[in-house]
């Protein structure tokens, strides 16, 4: 279950609820915000908790992928790793095929894709697009 730092509730309190619920945590983080924004809270995560990092502006389907964001992927993949940390980078908006490869190259574990797979002609041939090698 994720939650938007942005979001008026208290970060720590709201990772805490879910855990106590036994599910995993997430921290989903608009394009705009720094990803450093994150960084005091990652030591409140648990194994395979993780970040979801928005590619495009929350709430409307089918948003042009916003390629300022990959640098962002890059930033906490390489904090992530510094400190060991057992986390996810998930990202989500305009994943496609190239942009898919673009946000796992850059350190993203997870990719959300909804129109590129569902206004297909071949969904299936777009998801092993997704799960292509780098």
């Amino acid at each position: 279950l994720s939650f938007h730092i942005e979001s008026d509730s208290d970060a720590a309190d709201t990772i805490r609820a879910i855990h106590a619920c036994g599910i995993h945590a997430g921290i989903a983080v608009s394009p705009d915000t720094p990803t450093e924004t994150v960084f005091p809270l990652l030591h409140n995560l648990k194994p395979d908790d993780f970040i979801l990092l928005m590619t495009v502006y929350p709430g409307l389907g089918g948003q042009a992928f916003l390629p300022y964001v990959l640098p962002k992927i890059r930033t906490l993949r390489e904090r992530i790793s510094s400190e060991q940390l057992p986390l996810h980078i998930e990202v989500d908006g305009g994943i496609a095929g190239d942009t898919g490869r673009q946000c796992r190259e850059a350190g993203a574990d997870y990719l959300v894709s909804g129109s590129y797979i569902f206004r297909s002609a071949d969904p299936g041939a777009a998801v092993r697009s997704l799960r292509a090698e780098k």
